[in-house]
């Protein structure tokens, strides 16, 4: 069965909303790919973002909610925390967000960071709320990871 020209546009509405929604999140996160390989990928790069307080964590749920309602299905992400920063006074905030988007909005997510130290400190946060530590020392590991657990 084909989709209707009215579902059609439908969907490229949301396509564009999708792309408006990466553009202003990518001010503020640094820089945000959607790729559509199998199923929906969705790349966020965190290198060099500093979550400083409450509203930091409170941003990144609010678009990464919005982007993956737009999308309508759950999608595969993959994050990139080189140099990424988190202030230890939001720490479990923002743990505790990230594990909500995983629970709701992502089939699968994989981590990576050059960072021995931060890799250990995502494991054992991403652990502590039930979650699957994937996190991985290059993106190839994490991406390699994500397409292994496709359905």
């Amino acid at each position: 069965m084909y989709a209707s020209w009215t579902t059609k546009l439908i969907v490229g509405l949301f396509a564009l909303v999708g792309i408006v929604a990466l553009a202003i999140l990518s001010l503020r996160l640094g820089k945000i790919d959607l790729f559509n390989h199998a199923g929906y990928t969705l790349f966020a790069n965190f290198e060099g973002f500093h979550v400083r307080d409450i509203s930091d964590v409170e941003l990144v749920r609010r678009e990464f909610e919005r982007l993956c309602r737009g999308i309508g299905r759950k999608v595969h992400l993959i994050v990139n925390y080189d140099n990424f920063v988190l202030e230890p006074a939001v720490s479990d905030a923002y743990f505790s967000t990230v594990a909500y988007l995983q629970q709701r909005y992502y089939e699968t997510a994989s981590r990576y960071t050059t960072s021995a130290f931060l890799r250990l400190k995502l494991g054992a946060a991403l652990a502590e709320r039930s979650l699957a530590p994937s996190v991985f020392e290059t993106r190839s590991e994490a991406h390699e990871f994500a397409l292994r657990h496709r359905t």
